[in-house]
């Protein structure tokens, strides 16, 4: 059986010695905590609101898809209004890219168009 490669480690072309150290932040254990992917950042952004749609709420009352989610309304039809404070845009847009049409950003208007940047983008490659 022949091994594959790390990704990557193929390209290293030599390793130098520096007199740098790593030091963890001291909350790591919060920020992994409050993390659910690999982009997040120690400091956390504004507030974003995103619209749920009943046929995807009951998916988003089970589990957490965004940093720090929270319900703060649900509507008479289902929907629901989630909250969530993103330390990175990244953190939040490759989950609402995968449940469009059902999420919705409703706040800030700078999440708003970065969303509608990506998916014009999108949509202008497969032309």
């Amino acid at each position: 059986i022949k091994r594959r490669a790390c990704y990557g480690r193929e390209r290293i072309k030599a390793v130098t010695h520096t007199s740098e150290a790593f030091i963890p932040p001291a909350n790591l254990m919060t920020l992994l905590e409050q993390s659910v992917n690999i982009w997040f950042e120690e400091k956390r952004g504004e507030q974003v609101l995103i619209r749920v749609a009943p046929e995807a709420a009951k998916y988003f009352k089970q589990k957490v898809y965004f940093p720090l989610q929270s319900i703060i309304k649900e509507e008479k039809d289902g929907a629901l209004i989630l909250e969530t404070f993103p330390g990175h845009q990244e953190e939040i847009s490759h989950v609402i890219m995968n449940w469009i049409p059902c999420l919705t950003v409703l706040e800030p208007a700078s999440c708003k168009d970065a969303i509608r940047k990506t998916v014009a983008s999108y949509l202008e490659s497969i032309k």
